[in-house]
């Protein structure tokens, strides 16, 4: 999915969650050539008083990108990369959880040594479907939980069959753990659900 086809789309509203800053610029300028409004998300480590999982803070406005700045740049200059939470920062900013990557995804695995404490912060967590072995646990955490939740569909490639594509690329990209084709060693990748064709076939 390059950035001309994220946005040459029907949809009027594009969500786009990156691991980075480096890419919003591109963004922005594909929104307004192409009309459309952009939500920007943030996905970076987070931790409170446990080991780090994965979050994803939402500009709400201008003054929430400035915040998802300084939240970027708190965890490269004092976290090694990872953000330690301060409700402080979060003005401006929506907090929520992704369906993978969660403390409670990692939970699952490590008997409860992820931990976000997330009293008094607003917090909605996402729910997806995408014939992943470990849904059916985390959508049943979500239900013990009584949490605030919202279904969505991530999407990584354009077309279901773009899917092997997609892993030698990422496994190329993922200099810290040395991959290979077979095994990537990367989240997901059992399921080949995270494409475009397949968010429009649920439809």
């Amino acid at each position: 999915m390059t950035v001309e086809k994220i946005f040459d789309r029907p949809d009027e509203t594009i969500v786009v969650v990156e691991d980075s800053l480096s890419g919003f610029r591109r963004l922005n300028n594909a929104r307004k050539e192409f009309n459309k409004k952009l939500i920007f998300g943030l996905r970076i480590d987070v931790k409170s008083d446990s080991e780090p999982s994965k979050v994803v803070f939402f500009a709400k406005n201008d003054d929430g990108f400035k915040a998802l700045k300084k939240i970027n740049n708190k965890a490269a200059i004092e976290g090694n990369g990872v953000y330690t939470l301060d409700i402080r920062d979060l003005k401006d900013i929506d907090v929520t959880i992704p369906f993978y990557d969660s403390y409670l995804h990692k939970n699952i695995h490590n008997f409860g040594m992820h931990h976000l404490d997330l009293n008094d912060i607003d917090v909605t967590y996402f729910e997806e479907s995408n014939d992943h072995p470990f849904d059916f646990f985390i959508k049943k955490e979500l239900r013990r939980l009584k949490v605030n939740t919202m279904l969505v569909k991530s999407v990584y490639y354009e077309h279901t069959e773009d899917f092997k594509a997609f892993q030698f690329f990422k496994a190329i990209c993922n200099r810290n753990r040395p991959p290979t084709f077979d095994n990537p060693r990367l989240n997901h990748l059992c399921s080949d659900k995270f494409s475009y064709q397949s968010c429009k076939n649920t439809e």
